[in-house]
């Protein structure tokens, strides 16, 4: 289950929403995840190892849903936003305002309210003005591939079918 707390690229972890992540593939859900470290052209080497294997969830889309496709360089453009963006440093932000207070007093400070990252402000953005089922974005981790975020509340009843489960040891 989805955690609206869970902070995360598209979330700040207000609890406003909670998201499903999908990747079209596993070894771009593994990247992701931080399973993998690599580049489909420099290779793969595993990443932390975790307690156990690593599971992948198959899902198909039953349904037409409505999703923004920030992967379209005319929804960027039309957002305001690009690919540097969506896919760039989003944790930083975070970490930052939670510093910025103990820093001596002649250093600049993070302004208030910026400890959102743009991506997070764009997602809350989407979930606040529209009624958008989720977004399509660049993987940070594989640059030829789209990511799909759903908004967990706003999926129809059986808008996902569980096609099976592969687990990863790494």
């Amino acid at each position: 289950m989805p955690s609206a707390a869970a902070r995360n690229r598209f979330n700040d972890g207000s609890g406003t929403f909670s998201l499903l992540y999908f990747a079209p593939e596993p070894v771009t859900a593994l990247l992701e995840a931080v399973a993998l470290y690599g580049s489909y052209a420099s290779g793969f080497v595993p990443g932390p190892p975790p307690a156990s294997g690593w599971t992948v969830f198959r899902y198909q889309i039953a349904q037409s849903l409505q999703i923004v496709d920030f992967a379209n360089p005319a929804v960027r453009s039309a957002s305001n936003t690009t690919t540097q963006e969506l896919t760039g440093d989003w944790i930083g932000y975070h970490h930052r305002a939670l510093y910025s207070a103990a820093l001596p007093p002649h250093l600049p400070r993070v302004m208030p309210g910026h400890s959102v990252a743009p991506t997070q402000r764009l997602a809350s953005d989407l979930y606040s003005s529209t009624n958008a089922h989720g977004l399509m974005s660049p993987s940070a981790k594989a640059p030829t591939i789209a990511n799909l975020a759903l908004f967990f509340d706003r999926l129809p009843p059986s808008s996902l079918i569980h096609t099976g489960t592969a687990t990863i040891v790494l």
